[in-house]
């Protein structure tokens, strides 16, 4: 298991493989991602798939065991604005 620490999934938890864990992920928020994380409602359901905001999180490998850290957030509205001046 790998526990989420500070941020929107703060206290979450997530089966892992053992020793294979990303250096930082980025974490896509919707209205629907909560209920579908604890499973309240089918995961296919769409009503709820605009980008709210992204959040990323760093790996600690350091503490036993790895936690992820909550780095920072941003809307998603800015974050399309980033996306759109990459490209």
């Amino acid at each position: 298991m790998i526990e989420f620490i500070g941020g929107p999934f703060d206290g979450h938890q997530q089966p892992s493989a053992h020793g294979l864990h990303a250096s930082e992920i980025l974490c896509f928020i919707t209205k629907d991602t909560f209920r579908q994380l604890h499973r309240s409602e089918n995961r296919e359901s769409s009503s709820g798939s605009t980008l709210t905001s992204v959040a990323l999180y760093e790996l600690d490998a350091v503490s036993d065991p790895p936690t992820y850290r909550h780095a920072g957030s941003i809307g998603g509205q800015s974050f399309a604005e980033v996306i759109a001046e990459l490209s």
